[in-house]
């Protein structure tokens, strides 16, 4: 008897904990008419209030939807959202990055939204333009590429209807932040130049004197190395640099450079890789040089130790960095004097480039009710005062053009207009494959590892570094090189190294 109880407690015990572990899959599997419209994001605690006071504004304007905001910290998102969407117990409506989104809607995760942009825009009496353009006069060009594609059905003009995936909800490009405080006492100056003037020698000298005068809207490569030299001091002569011109941060802060130097990772059709050529070796010799040539440097090697570059630009070790608006909730709240201030340009070609990035709200597939999901969705992406909350909090630019004015309306005298000039001028959408991302981010970063390693010996040339690129098996099976002959020269390079 005594075994028969324990056995049954047992059991009673494993399945109160199955359902606490499961229940709340089964009741979003079952739905039903209570279930809440779910809707999942991630970010900071300032992005959380963000989310609140969206959820507040959409109950007010649907007070008949029950919504369930879910928040996921960012460094699980992607796993925890494709764990769901695996188990069939994915949110209603899904916020998703740009990078992996394309692999997702492959898998037929996401609803094609453009039956009902076209439904609306019958309503309006705006059916008659095509969609991809309808949606570029409101949206960012490419917010609505990054999250749409001409694959489907053919046309009454032999051409592919316009299928729309996501509707872009906020985003960035990265530009440069100077340090107010540094540029102040360096005697430097952000102001109008004469045409084709981008930085200009001053006469004066010593702490606070005007030294430089510096025209972001024109500068170039050269001007950008010249003064950042001039910034990267050892004041006491120690040996040990106190301050750095420039903080070059993660592997991406340098597709911007990568870019307006004329290289790239893809080709146009995005299925292949193209990194080889003179342009690809500058940028990689330029990547090299401003760390590991004496002469040109003007970024820390490993003086910084764990220490991030928005942090060395707080504590003044670095005059300038490279990062998009989701710096600035962090600047604004460490009281932090910046100016943000254009990418310079090509000394040659004059372009000027930087990478932009854009986040996008979906519709899950398998959503228990289509209708309401796409409500919040328009809320979202379509409706002004939504988009004038996500710009007023200045993480992102709001996918919404007409919304920027919101978003440049803060921080008066910053410059922050500037990421809706790059926005809107020469941003560039990042090379993202339709498979294989995170294959192609792996290699590019470990090149650029391979070409500034802190061990000599190991170090690449651009050349041999781009032999190595190439010799990425994983990476090329999938997306092969563009031209394999080029690609297999450089590889002998790489071999004969012997690196």
């Amino acid at each position: 008897m005594v075994r028969v109880l324990r056995s049954l407690v047992l059991t009673l015990a494993a399945a109160a904990a199955l359902w606490w572990l499961f229940a709340d899959t089964v009741r979003h599997q079952r739905g039903g008419g209570s279930a809440p419209l779910r809707v999942c994001f991630w970010g900071t605690f300032e992005e959380y209030g963000m989310w609140q006071e969206l959820g507040a504004e959409f109950q007010r304007r649907h007070p008949g939807i029950a919504l369930k905001l879910e928040y996921v910290p960012g460094g699980r998102y992607e796993t925890k959202i494709q764990q769901q969407l695996v188990g069939e117990s994915a949110p209603d409506v899904i916020v998703y990055q740009d990078e992996p989104f394309f692999e997702l809607v492959d898998e037929g995760n996401f609803v094609d939204l453009a039956p009902l942009l076209d439904a609306e825009r019958a309503q309006l009496g705006e059916a008659g333009e095509d969609l991809e353009a309808w949606l570029t006069a409101r949206y960012w060009p490419t917010a609505v590429q990054s999250f749409g594609d001409r694959l489907g059905e053919p046309t009454a003009g032999g051409g592919r209807r316009w299928r729309q995936f996501g509707m872009p909800i906020w985003g960035g490009c990265n530009l440069l932040y100077a340090n107010a405080a540094i540029f102040a006492r360096d005697g430097v100056r952000i102001a109008a130049l004469p045409a084709g003037e981008g930085l200009r020698r001053e006469p004066g000298s010593g702490p606070g004197a005007l030294r430089w005068t510096v025209d972001d809207r024109q500068w170039t490569i050269a001007d950008f190395e010249r003064l950042t030299r001039d910034l990267t001091r050892d004041d006491d002569r120690d040996g040990f640099i106190e301050q750095f011109g420039y903080a070059g941060g993660p592997t991406v802060s340098w597709l911007p450079f990568h870019q307006m130097l004329g290289g790239d990772l893809l080709d146009p059709t995005r299925t292949r890789t193209l990194f080889h050529g003179p342009e690809v070796e500058r940028s990689l010799a330029l990547f090299q040089a401003w760390r590991w040539d004496d002469a040109r440097r003007i970024e820390p090697r490993e003086e910084m130790g764990a220490m991030t570059q928005s942090v060395a630009f707080l504590c003044g070790r670095a005059a300038l960095f490279s990062a998009g608006p989701w710096e600035m909730p962090f600047l604004n709240a460490a009281r932090v004097d910046y100016r943000v201030m254009h990418f310079p340009r090509d000394n040659i070609s004059g372009r000027r480039a930087t990478r932009i990035t854009w986040d996008a709200v979906a519709v899950n597939a398998r959503a228990r009710r289509p209708a309401e999901a796409w409500a919040l969705v328009r809320f979202l992406t379509r409706d002004r005062a939504a988009q004038d909350i996500i710009a007023r909090m200045q993480r992102s630019i709001p996918g919404m053009r007409s919304a920027a004015a919101t978003f440049m309306a803060g921080n008066p005298g910053s410059g922050v207009e500037r990421f809706v000039e790059a926005a809107g001028d020469y941003a560039i959408m990042q090379p993202i494959p339709r498979h294989g991302w995170v294959l192609l981010t792996d290699a590019w970063m470990r090149t650029l590892d391979r070409v500034r390693h802190v061990i000599p010996e190991r170090r690449l040339t651009p050349a041999e570094a781009i032999g190595y690129f190439y010799s990425q098996g994983d990476l090329h099976a999938l997306l092969p090189a563009a031209d394999p002959e080029a690609a297999k020269r450089y590889q002998d390079i790489y071999r004969r190294s012997g690196k």
